[in-house]
Order: structure tokens, then sequence, then C-alpha cells
């Protein structure tokens, strides 16, 4: 059964990941609410860094493998990656480089 990412829905996307000799685990990943949704595309919403909510459309079959991780308060968390043909360009491409969020975790 293939999950279909629908409106209200988080998407995740995970887009780079390492772990260092020492043990901390360093990430980066972008994610939106799907706020509009056709047959053939999804629209995400993000916030900025600096607060500011943006969107762009995306096609559907951009995301592959979407997983749904379950219930966040009331919205279904979905986590996907992008295909490797996709490659972003024009606002598509500016709303993946300003959405992008990096993290490290550091084990203690």
């Amino acid at each position: 059964m293939t999950i279909k990412i629908e409106i209200g829905d988080i998407v995740n996307v995970p887009l780079a990941g390492a772990i260092t000799s020492g043990g901390a685990l360093c990430c980066a990943g972008f994610h939106g609410e799907v706020i509009e949704a056709t047959e053939k595309a999804i629209k995400l919403s993000g916030t900025t860094e600096s607060g500011k909510e943006i969107s762009a459309w995306f096609p559907r079959k951009a995301f592959v493998k979407p997983t749904d991780r379950g219930i966040f308060g009331n919205q279904r968390m979905m986590t996907a990656t992008l295909a490797r043909w996709f490659r972003p360009d024009g606002w598509t491409a500016r709303f993946v480089s300003l959405t992008t969020e990096n993290s490290t975790l550091v084990a203690a």
C-alpha cells in the first residue's frame, strides 16, 4: 500500500547526515506543512530562520518512500527522501535553502 501525502500533513525531508569520530550526529533537512495539493503536486509551507512563513510547490513524485510517523498534536508526521532525479530550481530551491535546519546531537 502506498502512503499518500495529504493536506495537513507535516513532511520531514532529511538532506544530509554524518557521525563524527567523537560520536556526534550531525544532520540537515527541511520540513513543511502541506497546505495545498493536486493530483501531481503538493505545496509546502515552512518557516525561515527569521520566522517568516513561505511556501513552494513540489511534484509529488519528488518525495520517495513517504513513511507515516504517527500523529503529533493533531497532525500526521511524514518522512520522505527526495528522488535522485529531483533538482529543485527557482523558488523551490530557495524554499529548501531558507527552511533547511542543521542540528547536532552529542552523545553524553
